[in-house]
């Protein structure tokens, strides 16, 4: 799935390479307001207005197993997801394994994650992703906010 492949656990601001994440980072920070976790029930489209097209919002559901639900895709991401519908469980999806695993890891840590990565089948572009847990009410993982920002393979190369 990736040709290169680089990540980081609990990323600083300063190791965020885009505009995107590292406004998104910053949002998401200034929702934690001194607890651990931000709550998704004060998550609104409007905070994150400018960056709808490049958003995931990842539903998390603990049972027997844990199970992962996308519940909305920004327009910018539908060629990288295209075999996902809405409320579809990423689980099942044998060619998401990576995401459940670093979701698994999101929500076990309760810390952000940020991976970059040239994806096999769009070789033009890095693609920078950030990973970022929600609670609601409690202190469990309920939401996962992806951002993912791309950038061109030359550019990227030249950083």
């Amino acid at each position: 799935m990736w040709d290169r492949f680089f990540s980081c656990e609990n990323p600083s601001f300063d190791s965020l390479e885009t505009d995107k994440c590292r406004s998104i980072y910053s949002f998401w920070q200034s929702q934690c307001d001194g607890y651990d976790l931000p709550d998704c029930s004060h998550l609104k489209p409007s905070d994150i207005a400018g960056f709808l097209s490049s958003v995931m919002m990842v539903d998390v559901e603990v049972g027997s197993f844990t199970d992962y639900r996308l519940m909305y895709r920004g327009s910018d991401l539908e060629d990288i997801t295209a075999d996902l519908n809405i409320t579809d469980s990423i689980f099942h999806k044998p060619q998401y394994s990576d995401f459940v695993s670093l979701f698994d890891w999101v929500r076990q840590q309760k810390k952000p994650y940020f991976f970059k990565g040239v994806l096999t089948n769009h070789k033009s572009s890095e693609l920078h992703a950030l990973v970022m847990p929600f609670k609601h009410g409690t202190d469990s993982v309920k939401r996962l906010l992806l951002i993912m920002d791309r950038v061109a393979v030359e550019e990227a190369l030249s950083a």
